[in-house]
């Protein structure tokens, strides 16, 4: 072999060294930059898990203080409520006291026949019927209530009333305008009652001449009631112009405490 083919024998190995030099040097280039594109995916991958960890973490955060708030403040208005509720119940107390206090001397007269002893009846009804309606204090009622055995001369209307004030009533039930009260087994008697105290109304002109009757749940007496259910204000002021006009001299407000209307006007 010549010399110069000796030398061209080298170049092309040395040109063969090189180009598979290059190609290694590609092949190790493209399993390099897979690598790392592979390596970069995980990478926003995980970058997305991870924020939404955290977003899941924060909204579960938030749901719990938005929890212990919503429950906080329940508990506040429970113990406002509770305050008030206490607050009132020693108003009431009080209330009592003070009335039964105002009351305790005319005891003594409620037994007599006079006019002092219809006085005295009038006055602790009144005061009976004010606690039990106004003031859910049932004392002062249970005690004239006791002693009605002993006292034949109350009128019927105070016996019922009496009896149904025992029992507190519901705190937005509605009142009655009561114009008399009969035994609740004398229907002919409370429709005839009912039928004078209509003509009565008419002729007095008062305010309203819806006579009714109402069967009272306590009691279960008759009661002869003017203008059917009404605030206590209304019922109040009915009752004082009966009483002013000559319609019923014993008139007087009554809440309710489920009565049942018996039907039937005008009663003929």
């Amino acid at each position: 072999m010549s010399e110069n083919e000796e030398l061209e024998r080298q170049k092309l190995e040395l040109e063969l060294k090189i180009k598979r030099k290059e190609l290694e040097i590609k092949e190790k280039e493209s399993n390099t930059t897979g690598k790392v594109s592979w390596f970069q995916v995980v990478v926003a991958a995980l970058g997305v898990v991870a924020t939404g960890l955290l977003g899941l973490g924060q909204w579960r955060v938030s749901s719990v203080q938005n929890r212990l708030t919503a429950e906080e403040h329940v508990a506040e208005d429970r113990r406002a409520q509770a305050s008030i509720a206490a607050e009132k119940n020693r108003a009431d107390d009080n209330v009592e006291v003070q009335v039964m206090a105002l009351v305790a001397p005319r005891f003594p007269e409620l037994t007599g026949t006079d006019k002092k002893a219809i006085t005295a009846q009038s006055i602790v009804f009144a005061a009976a019927l004010f606690l039990s309606n106004n003031h859910s204090r049932t004392g002062l009622a249970g005690i004239y209530y006791q002693l009605l055995p002993s006292v034949p001369s109350v009128k019927p209307e105070i016996r019922a009333g009496i009896e149904e004030a025992t029992v507190p009533a519901e705190h937005n039930a509605p009142w009655y305008a009561v114009l008399a009260s009969l035994p609740g087994d004398n229907l002919t008697a409370a429709h005839r009652m009912a039928n004078e105290k209509l003509k009565i109304c008419q002729a007095k002109h008062l305010s309203s001449c819806d006579i009714q009757i109402w069967r009272t749940k306590i009691s279960n007496n008759l009661a002869v009631v003017v203008a059917g259910k009404m605030s206590q204000s209304e019922a109040l002021t009915l009752a004082a112009s009966a009483r002013d006009k000559g319609v019923a001299a014993d008139a007087f407000a009554q809440k309710d405490r489920s009565w049942v209307k018996i039907e039937g006007a005008p009663f003929k």
